[in-house]
Parts: structure tokens; C-alpha cells; sequence
């Protein structure tokens, strides 16, 4: 190519423009960064009260299994054992202690500050704070012959809109947790 054929294709608007031409931008610009901070403050405001809900209602059913858990465990090592085992709440803890009944040797414990510090325990009947299994996995009196626990109502202190759980303990054992709302359907199984 000679010279004069370069001068002919770089006519005045290519020169110019190849001269000009700026380089290409990478990265996000200022304006472009305020709308995603302020499309993220509004996002976190409008998901913010459904969080902390969800939050509360974890906790409460985190106490309510640790109940389940400490009854499921008293009643399976009164079988295992052959002999009768009991489960200790302190109510509105969810702390819970199983021991064998006859010499007290503790078997298993749980302290109430574990994941559930909202969560309130209130036991049926009223002053019930302990539950015995005989060797066949059925209620059977208490030592200090009190009424043994029923059932355990589980619900949280720092949020009345959060949900209530129950664990139901039957006379022949049966141990089941369900949701005494109103609300649910007669058929749900979560029902109490």
C-alpha cells in the first residue's frame, strides 16, 4: 500500500474519529450505584419484620423439639433400661434433665440457654414439672407422687404474633408435637 492510498481511506470523519475516541469504561458509575443502594434499603425494610417473625418462630419451635427430644429420650432409655426414667422441666425454661428414677443417676440434660432464650415452657397440669416412663414406655405416677406432665405449651416472649407449638404426651406414652391455632383446617395433620 502506498502512502497515498493510506491518506484516501483515512478520510477527515475516520481520522478524526480514531483520534478522538475515548477508551472503553469499565465499572459502574455513581448515580448507577445509588439506585442499588436505594433499591436494597427498601427491599431490606419491606423484609425486615417478615425475618425477625420467622426468627421468633424458629426459636419456638427449636424449644418445643428440645422438649419432644428430652421426653422421646427419657421414655427410650426407660425401655432400654427396664426401669422407670423420668424427665425434669423448669418451667418457662426449655432446659430439661432425664435421670433414672430410682437413684437419680443422670442420664441426659439439656440447659434452656441453648438457642431458645425466648422461649417459654408452660407445662399442663399447672405445677407439673415432671413426667416418669416405666419400663414399657407408659406414664406412670411421679416419685413424689405429682401429676405427671400432660402436655407442654411452647411460646415466645418477645413476640406475641409468634405461633404456639404443643407437645402432647398420652398415658400409654404416645408423644406427638402439633399447632393448637384455630386457623388450621380440622384435617391438617399439624393439628392438635
Amino acid at each position: 500500500m502506498t502512502v497515498l492510498t493510506v491518506l484516501t481511506v483515512l478520510t477527515a470523519p475516520t481520522l478524526r474519529a480514531a483520534v478522538t475516541a475515548r477508551p472503553v469504561q469499565h465499572g459502574f458509575t455513581l448515580v448507577e450505584l445509588m439506585i442499588s443502594l436505594v433499591v436494597l434499603a427498601v427491599l431490606t425494610t419491606l423484609g425486615a419484620p417478615s425475618f425477625f417473625e420467622w426468627l421468633q418462630n424458629s426459636q419456638t419451635r427449636s424449644g418445643a423439639e428440645a422438649v419432644l427430644n428430652g421426653i422421646q429420650v427419657a421414655r427410650s432409655e426407660a425401655i432400654q433400661r427396664n426401669a422407670r426414667v423420668r424427665a425434669v422441666f423448669v418451667p418457662p425454661s426449655t432446659g430439661w434433665t432425664v435421670s433414672v428414677d430410682a437413684d437419680d443417676t443422670v442420664i441426659q440434660s439439656r440447659s434452656g440457654a441453648e438457642g431458645t432464650s425466648n422461649a417459654v415452657l408452660t407445662a399442663t397440669p399447672a405445677a407439673a414439672t415432671t413426667i416418669t416412663f416405666g419400663a414399657l414406655g407408659s406414664v406412670t405416677t411421679n416419685k413424689d407422687t405429682s401429676a405427671p406432665i400432660t402436655q407442654v405449651d411452647m411460646t415466645n416472649s418477645q413476640f406475641a404474633g409468634a405461633r404456639t407449638l404443643r407437645v402432647v404426651i398420652t398415658g400409654g406414652g404416645g408423644i406427638r408435637m402439633c399447632d393448637p391455632s384455630p386457623s388450621l383446617a380440622l384435617t391438617d395433620p399439624r393439628r392438635c
